[in-house]
């Protein structure tokens, strides 16, 4: 019997090794889109008094695509607390919504946002 011929013999050189080929990465999914749909969206910050949300509602506003609501239910508060006597009193009754389900609904609904997201930074007692 005759050896089978080599591969490797100095007339026929051995193949190269074929170079693993990466996988192609998956391409990354797009971010959600904050274009204006039917209502934007919106963070809701429910908070007690002195306790720095201001602070967090101003680094809110310094974004391009919020729009900032400060205690949107503060007038819904002062007119179901007759004890809360506030020297401003008459002025913010005069800008506000006093109606608590009526400036929920509002929110819910993005009236008046010029943007797509809405912060909103609520005092929790002032929701009762």
């Amino acid at each position: 019997r005759s050896p089978e011929p080599s591969s490797r013999s100095p007339g026929n050189p051995s193949p190269e090794p074929k170079a693993k080929s990466r996988p192609k990465p998956k391409p990354k999914p797009e971010p959600p889109s904050l274009a204006m749909s039917s209502a934007p969206r919106s963070v809701h910050c429910w908070s007690a008094p002195r306790s720095g949300s201001t602070m967090l509602m101003y680094a809110w506003a310094q974004r391009a695509d919020c729009t900032c609501r400060d205690e949107p239910l503060y007038a819904h508060y002062l007119v179901r607390t007759p004890r809360a006597v506030r020297p401003y009193k008459d002025e913010l009754l005069g800008a506000q919504e006093n109606d608590g389900a009526e400036v929920l609904r509002s929110l819910a609904a993005g009236d008046g946002a010029a943007t797509p997201m809405v912060f909103a930074k609520h005092i929790a007692k002032q929701i009762w």
